[in-house]
């Protein structure tokens, strides 16, 4: 992207059509009134023996991605970090049933 031009127009209350931001590339130019960067992320697997002949079949690691399609069974999150019980904390709206598993040490 070579620029990123934010239309001042639509934070001063003018009722443009105008969109806010305009994209320039060397490929392609592109016009929007909102703009989500999507920068990605990485999953991390704990460090548990023979972990990985469990992932997807029982075993999932994106809250996001596999939530819906847990139904409303038990849950258990594995982690002792703060983002860890946010997750157990978010997999409430899916089920009643959920445990967070500390793997022995201590909440941060």
């Amino acid at each position: 992207m070579t620029s990123v031009a934010d239309g001042a127009n639509a934070a001063d209350g003018d009722d443009s059509d105008d969109p806010r931001f305009r994209f320039e590339s060397a490929h392609a130019t592109a016009e929007a009134d909102r703009l989500v960067f999507a920068t990605g992320f990485r999953d991390r697997s704990p460090d548990v023996p023979e972990l990985e002949r469990f992932t997807g079949r029982g075993l999932h690691y994106c809250l996001h991605c596999d939530a819906y399609s847990l139904g409303d069974g038990s849950v258990f999150v594995l982690g002792h970090t703060e983002s860890a019980a946010h997750v157990a904390m978010t997999m409430c709206n899916f089920t009643d049933d959920v445990d967070l598993l500390l793997d022995g040490r201590d909440p941060e």
